[in-house]
């Protein structure tokens, strides 16, 4: 059963298609991700997913630990729930969509109402992080289920994704519109995107404003690096999506301070958007992705450094592999200047980044564009 407890510590994803990126990212903050897809296309069944998603946790940091699949799943059986939770069901479109709105939505649907519905779970273990987390994939309407689980609105998940579906990651449409409603719960961050190569995007015709810093959460707390997924046909090949994570207002006045268990005289940490004019990128040696560093060396020709992609080749890695063989190319090249590091790892591996770079000898200063990069860091004064 997805209780209660499990859906406030989870991230929610409506609609995922075929999308490993929040299980390598955000681990620091969720145990649960709840993947709730009723319907990609019609020749896309049950077997389909759970082989892509055996593949592709069966991949890089990852370790499948268990894999249970159940053909009996139904909500009602599945969800810890009010008593009252078909009124809500019944009131929420009512609440929060136009009836022209909810006659699209309803027919985006209408093919899924002959196919069975199934629940798989997926226990993982993140090795670099030594942690378990679960996914469950289950064939619900991503709306609905979230009435269900939240309990119309009473509890909220710990992070929210709409990504590409034409209608949920509008800032100022029908999700704003519930979480503008004060008696409803909000999750600490609303993930927003979109394929930027897709054909058609937004609902009737509505632009592309997945991005916006508009409604509630207009206030933008990461803006990641890359984020590429399976594509809807079978999951075959890959393909990318702008994806940035918001939070509210009222969040944005809260302070967050570095804990003092990760600021020392040789590695320190800074918080701030890419700035050339800043002297510390002439006196420093810079360590940070090929784009930007081209950009810096454009702007500033005094600027030295290496790109994380000369380092790495096309391998991610965790973090930990990553300030080694940053390690072992400063010791090769005797490089004894400060360095300048913006990290290339995931948003879930700070307190990895921070025990790999003690490390190093050099005296660094790590960069960070918003607290929210590198979040269990942090301390809320």
């Amino acid at each position: 059963m997805i209780t209660t407890e499990m859906f406030t510590n989870s991230f929610y994803y409506p609609a995922p298609g075929f999308d490993i990126q929040p299980l390598k990212r955000f681990t620091h903050l969720c145990d649960n991700f709840l993947y709730a897809n009723l319907f990609i296309n019609i020749d896309i069944n049950k077997e389909h997913v759970l082989n892509w998603y055996k593949r592709e946790l069966n991949r890089e940091d990852f370790e499948i630990l268990d894999t249970q699949v159940y053909d009996d799943f139904i909500e009602e059986n599945f969800f810890e729930r009010d008593n009252n939770y078909r009124q809500h069901l019944a009131n929420w479109p009512r609440l929060y969509m136009q009836a022209n709105e909810l006659s699209d939505y309803l027919q985006t649907f209408e093919p899924a109402h002959q196919l069975p519905q199934y629940l798989i779970h997926f226990q993982v273990k993140r090795k670099s992080l030594d942690k378990v987390i679960n996914l469950y994939y289950f064939t619900g309407e991503g709306i609905a289920s979230y009435i269900v689980l939240s309990q119309n609105g009473k509890y909220a998940p710990k992070v929210l994704a709409t990504i590409q579906t034409k209608m949920m990651e509008r800032p100022t449409g029908i999700i704003n519109k519930f979480y503008s409603d004060e008696k409803n719960s909000r999750p600490l961050l609303w993930l927003r995107g979109f394929e930027p190569d897709s054909y058609f995007y937004g609902f009737r015709g509505n632009g592309n404003d997945a991005l916006e810093n508009l409604g509630v959460f207009s206030v933008k707390a990461i803006d990641f690096r890359s984020w590429s997924c399976g594509r809807w046909n079978l999951g075959n090949g890959a393909t990318r999506r702008y994806v940035k994570a918001f939070i509210t207002e009222n969040q944005n006045l809260i302070t967050y301070s570095l804990s003092n268990n990760y600021n020392n005289q040789t590695h320190t940490y800074r918080i701030e958007r890419l700035n050339p004019d800043n002297d510390a990128y002439t006196n420093n040696f810079i360590v940070c992705g090929a784009h930007h560093l081209n950009q810096l060396m454009q702007m500033n020709n005094q600027i030295n450094g290496v790109a994380w992609e000369k380092l790495l080749g096309y391998n991610t890695n965790c973090a930990s592999l990553q300030i080694e063989k940053l390690k072992n190319y400063l010791e090769a090249k005797n490089i004894t200047e400060n360095l300048l590091i913006f990290p290339h790892c995931s948003e879930d591996e700070g307190k990895l980044y921070h025990k790999s770079i003690l490390t190093i000898r050099n005296r660094t200063e790590t960069v960070l564009s918003s607290p929210y990069d590198f979040f269990d860091l942090f301390v809320t004064e």
